[in-house]
């Protein structure tokens, strides 16, 4: 796999003095142990007597968490991606190194790209080659939902994150019919697809493709590589900076007798694109081509274990096959690239009751990894191949007590890992130990819900997280980047408490939810100089804290609001001159974002139409450790529209992005696009293309 080297800030958070823990954990446990003797003591009603009254589509996987869903009901909207969608939630920042398809990665709560694990269809998605799941690599089309779990990782999905986690799950058919698409826009941009689905009495399946493509040649303000300097800025086209895809699904699922069932995915990638370099420098021509194949079968089941259980057994492989062509040496050094990444596994989860008021969780998790990456430039050194197999544990009880209307969920799970090098005498490695290395990663959760009222939840939850070395920390890649062998597991402490409110009537109904959230982040992993060198090291020490707010609105179904709200501030507490104290890079301080909407009005009888507006502010952000280079606060506006005709199956969507055409800079050097304007035409048999209104 190739990789840009993005850095994703200081790492995330800083380890609090022991006497602070140590007082907070004290008082925490005993809080819990006089909650969860009251449970113990209390009648036993049944589980699902605890009666919670929902707004919106809820995460599936952890009540308990801080979290967001995305469901397929969103905004109609033209060219949409999948960085934008997770940009506008409370919480998340997203990092982009340019328009559509270009590389994006993604911070909770001040995390670090590589703090965040990615999920789709319940297949992990990161490496252990290292570097933060690239999101702009994943098509949006066939989505059928996105859950974010913002710092705390569910047990279900058995490996942990300190930043937490983005479950991504793919459509599935419900109906028989048939989707189409074509559209396209500023810059060159052209995209189609088709979806067809079937839904049998015991089998149902669907199955798509998806076409994207853009020249990427919009405007920028070109510094000339003097950021301080504005009298010699030119306007500049951005150069080398196409983009081709094909990417398809399938999705089956067979249904079984009871409540159970087998399904699988399929899903492939093909993307050639250009790679521009910096801004302020020439392009000459550096390519990328991605392959990726992804495929997993799965077994579910409500029945085997008994009444109120379930289980699943999963089994998956992920293959991405990366070439990188830089013969000029646009990105750095001449480079040509051949690398091949593999990762294979299994996980069983299961949930049974053992009484009225006790669940039980339980999750089993094994990974083969393997990065075998290859240089065909003449004279050049290749990267050595690495494995990794990882395997994880974990228990969770959920404990419920009517008379208190609590729940109490303590968690314990356990991750591991084996690294080994493949080969080593075949490669000149710089003063880098060659021998295997073995990671034992203790993880703890304790999370209480209590549903104080039909409206008010109130929710509370404390965790220890980690983040294994990546191959490259722990190797090098035999050019100035060193390997550290006995590097250890970046850890983190998270705390949060948060409250939902929700009023569910007839033609209004509205959600608020906030949070207040902590971290504290010790063994960071950063690269220090080392003569002509860079070597990893564990020094980063951080601390994150912040809060977030969110507010959902729908009325009569015709109207709605989004709107969400984050402050965060995140502090590099490692004693290093120059950034001691300082706001960790590329961690804004404050994000917000709101969306009105106008949906399925009606028009000239049986038609339908709705608009949008949406408004996206970003300040207090860094670009480097020292805080010298600072991000100008943003405020972008959106708008768009849509007119449907359902009788026919028609739906024609206008979007259009950053009207005030403001420029836009998440990374040094990298400019995003300006104003944009997209349209894209649908058709679908007329039963399926109705307004979804759930």
């Amino acid at each position: 796999m190739w990789f840009q080297r993005v850095p994703s800030g200081a790492e995330i958070a800083e380890p609090a003095r022991k006497h602070i823990h140590s007082r907070l954990n004290a008082a925490f446990a005993a809080a819990v142990l006089c909650m969860a003797a009251g449970a113990a003591h209390a009648a036993e009603p049944a589980f699902e007597t605890v009666v919670v009254a929902e707004a919106a589509p809820r995460a599936s996987r952890d009540d308990a968490a801080s979290s967001s869903v995305i469901t397929a009901a969103r905004t109609p909207r033209s060219a949409e991606d999948l960085p934008q969608l997770l940009a506008e939630l409370p919480g998340v920042s997203v990092t982009r190194m340019g328009g559509l398809g270009s590389l994006a990665t993604l911070s909770l709560r001040g995390s670090s790209a590589n703090q965040v694990e990615v999920y789709f269809d319940g297949v992990p998605l990161s490496a252990a080659s290292g570097g933060g799941v690239d999101v702009g690599l994943i098509p949006v089309v066939d989505l059928g939902s996105v859950e974010v779990y913002r710092g705390m990782s569910p047990i279900a999905f058995g490996a942990s994150a300190i930043g937490g986690i983005v479950s991504l799950s793919s459509t599935a058919a419900t109906d028989s019919g048939v989707r189409a698409y074509a559209g396209g826009g500023s810059f060159g941009t052209e995209f189609a697809g088709a979806q067809a689905r079937w839904a049998g009495k015991n089998l149902r399946a669907l199955a798509s493709v998806n076409a994207l493509g853009w020249t990427g040649d919009f405007p920028y303000r070109n510094d000339n590589a003097t950021p301080f300097n504005a009298s010699d800025d030119s306007i500049t086209r951005r150069q080398n900076n196409a983009l081709r895809q094909i990417d398809g699904l399938a999705h089956v699922v067979g249904l079984l007798p009871g409540s159970r069932q087998m399904w699988g995915t399929v899903s492939f990638l093909h993307r050639d694109q250009g790679e521009p370099p910096e801004g302020s420098v020439n392009a000459r021509g550096a390519s990328l081509g991605t392959d990726r194949l992804l495929a997993t079968a799965a077994y579910d089941s409500n029945d085997d274990l008994g009444p109120g259980s379930s289980w699943r057994a999963q089994i998956y492989n992920v293959t991405t096959w990366q070439r990188l062509d830089d013969l000029n040496g646009d990105l750095g050094a001449p480079a040509q690239t051949r690398d091949l990444s593999t990762s294979s596994g299994a996980t069983i989860t299961g949930v049974k009751p053992l009484a009225g008021w006790l669940k039980l969780s339980l999750v089993a998790d094994g990974r083969y990894e393997r990065f075998d990456p290859s240089s065909v430039l003449p004279g050049a050194t290749s990267i050595p191949p690495g494995s990794r197999v990882d395997g994880a544990g974990g228990v969770e009880a959920r404990m419920v007590t009517q008379t208190l209307r609590l729940a109490v969920i303590p968690s314990l799970r356990l991750e591991t890992a084996k690294d080994t090098l493949t080969s080593p005498a075949r490669y000149r490695l710089s003063g880098v130990d060659t021998q295997p290395a073995t990671y034992w990663l203790p993880n703890a959760r304790l999370a209480l819900v209590q549903w104080a009222s039909e409206q008010v939840t109130l929710r509370a939850n404390l965790g220890r997280y980690g983040r294994l070395p990546s191959l490259t920390e722990r190797y090098g890649n035999t050019g100035l980047l060193l390997g550290t062998p006995n590097l250890v597991p970046e850890s983190g402490t998270n705390a949060d408490v948060g409250a939902n409110w929700t009023r569910q009537g007839e033609r209004l109904r509205l959600s608020l939810d906030g949070a207040l959230f902590a971290v504290w982040a010790r063994n960071l992993i950063h690269f220090l100089m080392a003569g002509p060198y860079w070597r990893p090291e564990n020094v980063g020490l951080a601390r994150i804290l912040g809060a977030e707010t969110s507010a959902t609105v729908d009325w009569r179904r015709r109207f709605r609001f989004f709107g969400q709200t984050t402050f965060t501030d995140a502090r590099d507490q490692e004693d290093v001159s120059g950034s001691y104290g300082k706001q960790l890079s590329f961690r804004p301080r404050l994000r917000a974002y709101a969306r009105p909407e106008l949906r399925n009005l009606p028009l000239a009888g049986r038609w339908r139409w709705g608009l949008y507006a949406d408004l996206d502010v970003t300040s207090g952000n860094y670009l480097d450790s020292a805080n010298l280079v600072e991000v100008n606060p943003r405020v972008l506006f959106g708008a768009g529209g849509q007119i449907s005709a359902p009788h026919w199956g028609l739906r024609l969507v206008a979007s259009a992005y950053n009207l005030a055409n403001t420029p836009v800079v998440d990374f040094t050097g990298y400019p995003l696009p300006g104003r944009s304007v997209f349209l894209t035409m649908q058709w679908s048999t007329p039963d399926t293309n109705k307004e979804t209104l759930e």
